[in-house]
């Protein structure tokens, strides 16, 4: 991708659900990499969105925010995996979910060396929809700019060994 800062942005390929087709146990794991650029101690937003457009307004389900990243650091590679699990199904879904940042410096997207471990905020979603999962990032100010050079989608469904 291009350099992404202030904007909200899709990163991931929209994953398109038939309605109904999220069940409890359903995980959502994506695998991220890239590099940032900062010159202000800035968070980093990571969120995953459910809803019918795979698009920003979409209705966020998990959201993971970084501790502030350092006050610079120039293309500082860094790779994310961000699991998120249905809970409960239907108009009031429920979801959990964890995100693992790895660094190798104190600048960049995050001010923490190596593994930095992040519980989701939830929100509630619907699943009975027919639905897009998709993975979004944001930084708090233009002076952070992440590009993705990787970004993976790999799901789990109950009872589906696939």
């Amino acid at each position: 991708s291009s350099g992404i800062n202030s904007t909200e942005t899709v990163i991931s390929s929209p994953k398109r659900y038939l309605a109904n087709a999220i069940y409890a146990g359903t995980t959502w794991t994506f695998f991220v990499s890239g590099t940032c650029t900062t010159t202000a101690a800035n968070v980093s937003t990571f969120r995953v969105r459910l809803g019918t457009a795979g698009t920003t307004g979409d209705t966020v389900i998990m959201t993971f925010a970084t501790t502030a990243a350092g006050t610079t650091g120039t293309s500082i590679p860094f790779t994310a995996k961000i699991t998120v699990t249905c809970r409960t199904v239907g108009g009031s879904a429920t979801f959990t979910g964890t995100m693992e940042l790895l660094t190798n410096a104190i600048t960049g997207v995050v001010a923490l060396q190596l593994a930095n471990v992040y519980v989701g905020t939830a929100a509630a979603g619907v699943t009975t929809n027919a639905d897009y999962v998709t993975l979004t990032y944001q930084a708090a100010a233009a002076t952070t700019t992440c590009t993705f050079s990787h970004v993976a989608l790999s799901t789990t469904v109950p009872g589906n060994n696939n």
